[in-house]
C-alpha cells in the first residue's frame, strides 16, 4: 500500500514538473545559444510580452552553471509570418439595475465603431454577456458560434436585455467568475489561432464564487488567452484591480474614458483588437556576456528567471575547446620540444625533396624535348590536311556557282520565252488593254503591256505611282494563257478594290474600276 502510494505522488510530481514547464514555454523561451566567440556567449530569447508588458532587463536574470552574470540585452525583430487570424469572445457585462440601460447602451456604440476596421476575413469573434449566477453558468452566448461579420457582431450587442433578477440574491455580476467561463469556452477551440478576450465591464465586481484575480491571471497564463478591457467609468475600487492584477500581468491592455466617451473607447478598442496577433507572437531579444568558464569542449547550463510572473526556462550549450595556439600558450615545454622535433623533421624532407625535385626537373626536360618534336610534327600534318580540305572546298564551291548561274540563266530563258508566247497571245486580241486613272483632278492612261504587269510606289514598278496610300508594291495585273486577265493584291497596307470590293484577287473585265490607295483605274481592254 505504501509503495503504491509513493508511485502515485512521483508519478504526480512528475505531471506537475510538465505542466509547470508548459505552462513556462508559453510565455519564455531561449534559443540555443552560440560560443563561436566564445569567451562571449550570444543567444536570443523569446517572451511573451509586448508593448507596455515586453520584458525589461530589471525583470531578467540570467545564470551559468548556477552562478549569475551580467549582460547586454537588447529587443530585435522577430522572424517569420505572423498569423493572419484571431479568435476573440467579447464579453459583455449586462446588468439589470437601472444603469444598465446606460451602459448597454455605451458598449454598444463603443463597439460597433471600434471594431469597423479591425475584424479581418476568417476573424472568430464571439459576443458574450454576463450576469449573475443562474441556469448554472455567468456567461450566456448572444452569437451563434464565431463570425467576422462585423453587422452580426455589432446587432448582437446592441440586441442585449436585462434579464428577470426575481429571485436573485446576489447584488451585482461576477467578473471573475464571467472570465473564467469565458476562458473556458475559447479554449474548447483546438488551433493555434491568436485568442484573446474582451472584458466591458462597469467594474463594480460581486465576488460571490470568491474568484481571485491571481487565479485568472495563472489560467490566463496557463491557456495563452490574454485579457483586455474597456471599462464603463464610475470611479470603482475595482478598476485599478482589472487594469493592474487581470489585463496587464495577462498581457492584455486596458482603457476606461473618465467622461465614458464613444470615441476614445472606441478608438481604443479599434488598437487593443488590430495589436491582439502582434501582441501573440510576443518578442524577441538578444542577449551576450562574458564567460568565466575554461574553455575545455564541456557542456553548461544556462538559466533564465522572469521576477515579474515568476517564470523559469533553461537549457545546455556547448563550450568550444582550445585551438592550438591556444594549447600551445598554454603548453610551452612540450610544445617546445614538440617544435625541436618538428625543425628537425622539416631539414630531413627539405634536403630529400631537394634531391628528388634535382633528378625530377631533368626526367622532365627530356620529356619536354620529346613533346615538342611530337607536337612539331603533328602541326605539320594538320596544316597540310587544312589545306587540302580548303582546296576541296572551294573546287566545290566553284561547281555550284557554275551550276547555280547556269540555272538562273536557263530560267530566265524559259521566263523569256514565256513572256513573249503570252504578249504575242495578248496581241492576238487586238491592241494591249489600258489602264485609264485619275487623281485630284489629274487624268491619263497607261498600256498594260506585259503579261506580269506590277503597280507600287517603287520606280521598278510597270505602273510607277507616287502617293503614300500606294504600297512599294501594291498589286499585280496577270495575263494568263486563256486570255483572261486577273489583279492579284500583295497584302498591300490600304488594300485594293475592284467595282467597290475589296479583294486579294480577282478576275478582270474591261470596264472594271479598280481603286489602288487613293488613285482609280478603268481597266479596259
Amino acid at each position: 500500500m505504501k509503495r503504491n502510494c509513493r508511485l502515485f505522488i512521483f508519478f504526480l510530481l512528475i505531471f506537475i514538473g510538465i505542466n509547470e514547464t508548459f505552462a513556462q514555454k508559453i510565455f519564455l523561451r531561449p534559443d540555443v545559444p552560440v560560443a563561436d566567440s566564445f569567451p562571449v556567449v550570444k543567444g536570443k530569447v523569446w517572451y511573451r510580452g509586448f508593448g507596455q508588458t515586453a520584458l525589461t532587463k530589471e525583470q531578467l536574470t540570467l545564470s551559468e552553471n548556477g552562478t549569475k552574470v551580467e549582460y547586454s540585452f537588447k529587443p530585435v525583430e522577430l522572424s517569420g509570418t505572423a498569423p493572419k487570424n484571431k479568435r476573440v469572445i467579447i464579453l459583455v457585462e449586462n446588468h439589470w439595475l437601472s444603469i444598465g440601460v446606460a451602459e448597454r447602451k455605451f458598449f454598444g456604440d463603443v463597439i460597433s465603431r471600434g471594431i469597423s476596421s479591425a475584424i479581418n476575413p476568417g476573424d472568430q469573434i464571439m459576443v458574450c454577456s454576463f450576469d449573475w449566477y443562474r441556469d448554472g453558468k455567468y456567461v450566456f452566448q448572444e452569437t451563434s458560434g464565431y463570425t467576422d461579420d462585423v453587422d452580426v457582431i455589432a446587432a448582437s450587442v446592441k440586441a442585449i436585455e436585462a434579464k428577470s433578477f426575481r429571485d436573485q440574491q446576489q447584488v451585482g455580476a461576477d467578473i471573475n467568475q464571467s472570465l473564467m467561463e469565458a476562458m473556458t469556452i475559447i479554449s474548447q477551440e483546438k488551433d493555434s489561432m491568436p485568442s484573446a478576450i474582451f472584458l466591458f465591464s462597469d467594474e463594480l465586481d460581486n465576488t460571490a464564487a470568491k474568484i481571485l484575480p491571481v487565479d485568472i491571471k495563472s489560467e490566463s497564463l496557463k491557456r495563452n488567452i490574454p485579457i483586455y478591457s474597456i471599462s464603463y467609468f464610475n470611479f470603482s475600487r475595482y478598476s485599478q484591480i482589472i487594469r493592474d492584477q487581470i489585463c496587464f500581468p495577462t498581457y492584455g491592455s486596458y482603457f476606461a474614458s473618465k467622461k465614458n466617451d464613444v470615441d476614445s473607447c472606441a478608438t481604443f478598442l479599434n488598437k487593443f483588437l488590430n495589436s491582439v496577433i502582434s501582441d501573440s507572437r510576443g518578442s524577441q531579444y538578444e542577449y551576450s556576456y562574458n564567460s568565466k568558464l575554461p574553455k575545455n569542449g564541456q557542456s553548461a547550463e544556462l538559466k533564465f528567471e522572469v521576477s515579474s510572473i515568476p517564470a523559469t526556462a533553461q537549457g545546455p550549450f556547448q563550450i568550444p575547446k582550445q585551438n592550438f595556439m591556444e594549447w600551445v600558450l598554454g603548453n610551452k615545454i612540450i610544445s617546445g620540444a614538440v617544435l625541436f622535433a618538428i625543425i628537425l623533421i622539416l631539414v630531413l624532407v627539405i634536403v630529400f625533396v631537394k634531391k628528388s625535385k634535382k633528378n625530377r626537373l631533368k626526367q622532365q626536360e627530356e620529356l619536354l624535348r620529346t613533346q615538342d618534336a611530337l607536337r612539331m610534327q603533328t602541326e605539320r600534318s594538320e596544316n597540310e590536311k587544312k589545306q587540302t580540305d580548303e582546296n576541296l572546298r572551294k573546287l566545290k564551291q566553284d561547281q555550284m556557282e557554275k551550276e547555280m548561274e547556269a540555272d538562273r540563266l536557263k530560267n530566265l530563258e524559259k521566263q523569256k520565252i514565256e513572256e513573249e508566247r503570252l504578249t504575242k497571245l495578248m496581241l492576238m486580241k487586238g491592241a494591249f488593254p489600258r489602264l485609264n486613272y485619275s487623281f485630284q483632278g489629274n487624268s491619263g492612261s497607261v498600256d498594260v503591256s506585259k503579261p506580269v504587269f506590277s503597280i507600287g510606289r517603287e520606280k521598278t514598278n510597270d505602273f510607277y505611282i507616287q502617293l503614300n496610300t500606294v504600297s512599294k508594291k501594291h498589286a499585280t495585273i496577270y495575263f494568263n494563257e486563256n486570255g483572261l486577265y486577273s489583279i492579284v493584291d500583295h497584302k498591300s497596307s490600304n488594300g485594293t478594290r475592284v467595282n467597290g470590293k475589296v479583294v486579294s484577287e480577282s478576275p478582270l473585265r474591261s470596264g472594271d474600276f479598280i481603286e489602288v490607295g487613293e488613285i482609280g483605274i478603268t481597266f479596259q481592254s
